[in-house]
């Protein structure tokens, strides 16, 4: 048997339980949406009904709100597919310092004392490859949550682009730069101007990364969105590009590998000139010669990757 909830008008229907002496706990429960214009509220830490916490779920995936006042806020979201006619289970950890929120088993959101003194990863930006060769179009990175655009590059007016970036070498690659290897042109058969990977494919671990990104003391988090064509590579079925950000230099940044691992997906963390590779992801699915979405959402705390819209993987920083 399920609780169930159904009207034929209205909507903003909450139930409670439980009273404000309960301490710490964790809060488990399965949610099964009926349709896709169906969201469903898990309330926790309530005080009246313009005092809560909720994690929505929806078909366009989970956010985490905080309402004060009866005014909502959306504290942090995370776009995940969520099927309808399916149990989703949701589990809610509460302690005297943080929030953590699971969904299907996997922690995707926290609140803690923790992360509010963490610092955001900033530094050049940039992509890297390793045995592959592609073209990448409308770069932009923008806050997580505003929205408001920090950089943006469709290398339309870019001729001068290559001159103002610093190319090294990936991690445990043999990568040296060469005149020509990354060139802003034409994509084949059309008149729209790209960022590209040309050098040898044979190499692998070339960096290109760009400075001039300003992202503001206040930011909570990032963005970083690229289209991006794998256009060939040594193997066929592995090996695509990586997102690079926090680059200070070959010893120091951070980067998503979209593609290796025989075309799957994996964080990797360089500090100090030391390799950190961190749980690889299920096969991406990437294609020869078609356009796709790749994103990295990057928090304090937390860093989000997706492919085609899809979230593939989560790394915590702590």
């Amino acid at each position: 048997k399920c609780l169930t909830f159904s009207t034929e008008n209205g909507d903003g229907a909450m139930l409670l339980m439980g009273n404000t002496a309960w301490g710490p706990y964790r809060y488990n429960v399965k949610v099964k949406l009926s349709s896709d214009s169906e969201t469903a509220y898990v309330y926790f830490c309530v005080k009246d009904e313009k005092n809560y916490y909720a994690v929505k779920v929806s078909t366009a995936g989970i956010a985490l709100t905080e309402v004060t006042d009866g005014t909502e806020t959306e504290l942090q979201s995370l776009g995940i597919s969520v099927a309808t006619d399916e149990w989703l289970p949701v589990a809610i950890n509460m302690t005297t310092k943080s929030v953590t929120v699971y969904f299907d088993s996997e922690e995707v959101m926290r609140l803690s004392t923790e992360a509010s003194t963490a610092t955001l990863t900033t530094g050049k930006f940039g992509f890297g490859q390793w045995q592959s060769a592609f073209i990448i179009d409308n770069v932009e990175i923008v806050d997580a949550y505003t929205g408001e655009v920090y950089y943006s590059q469709d290398f339309e007016n870019a001729d001068d682009f290559i001159d103002g970036c610093v190319f090294g070498n990936r991690n445990g690659g043999n990568y040296s730069y060469t005149e020509g290897d990354w060139v802003v042109r034409l994509e084949e058969g059309t008149d729209n101007h790209v960022l590209a990977y040309d050098g040898d494919k044979t190499k692998y671990g070339a960096i290109l990364a760009f400075d001039g990104v300003n992202i503001p003391a206040d930011c909570e988090g990032y963005i970083i969105k690229i289209d991006v064509m794998r256009t060939g590579g040594v193997s066929t079925t592995s090996e695509g590009w990586a997102i690079v950000w926090g680059y200070s230099s070959d010893s120091d940044y951070l980067n998503y590998n979209f593609g290796g691992w025989s075309g799957a997906g994996g964080f990797q963390v360089i500090s100090g000139g030391t390799k950190t590779n961190y749980s690889i992801s299920d096969t991406i699915g990437m294609e020869n010669n078609v356009w796709a979405t790749s994103e990295v959402h990057v928090y304090k705390d937390v860093a989000y990757s997706y492919y085609n819209e899809n979230l593939i993987q989560i790394l915590w920083f702590d």
